[in-house]
């Protein structure tokens, strides 16, 4: 898997990789543990090696894609000033132990890379985050009313935003989706 937050691009296991490991060596003797969040979701239909594409934003009622452009490669979602949206993000337990409560950030950034010192629009609890078992979910938040008509933002997730996990890697705990201001 790359998971990307920024101008970086950092390869890890992912939850499938690691999960193959645990069956074909058992767990460590000692607990490894790492969350991640993604901005990828499986949309394969055979169980077997899957297909992914890129999560998205929908409207309020989590129901509808937001229109988009694509800038960079990348989808950019058209948003209006505290408008309020639905944020699709992937959350993984790629570690040893099930981990119960999991904070979880949404923030605005005036860039990619997202980070607790961008501005906090709300966060969530995840329950119960289990080894093999990838968690594509939906959670609606409210953007701000100033910003800038024709600017170019980011939304971001950062998974386990105090650190209260003690992981082996905390790359993988942050990505984002870009939204335009249209109006």
């Amino acid at each position: 898997h790359i998971h990307t937050n920024g101008s970086t691009a950092t390869a890890y296991p992912g939850e499938d990789a690691a999960n193959g490991v645990v069956k074909l060596y058992g767990l460590s003797a000692t607990p490894v543990e790492d969350v991640g969040v993604v901005h990828w979701r499986w949309t394969g239909s055979d169980r077997g090696y899957s297909t992914h594409d890129r999560t998205r934003i929908f409207d309020s009622t989590c129901s509808g894609p937001l229109s988009s452009s694509t800038d960079a490669g990348e989808p950019r979602y058209n948003v209006k000033n505290g408008q309020t949206i639905c944020v699709e993000f992937t959350y993984e337990n790629n570690g040893s132990t099930r981990q119960q409560i999991v904070e979880v950030g949404f923030y605005l950034s005036d860039n990619d890379a997202i980070t607790i010192l961008d501005t906090r629009l709300g966060g969530v609890t995840l329950l119960d985050l289990r080894r093999d078992n990838v968690w594509t979910r939906k959670d609606v938040i409210t953007l701000p009313n100033n910003l800038v008509v024709g600017n170019k933002f980011h939304v971001g997730a950062i998974v386990d935003e105090n650190n209260k996990i003690a992981e082996v890697a905390e790359s993988n705990n942050a990505t984002y989706l870009g939204i335009k201001v249209i109006e």
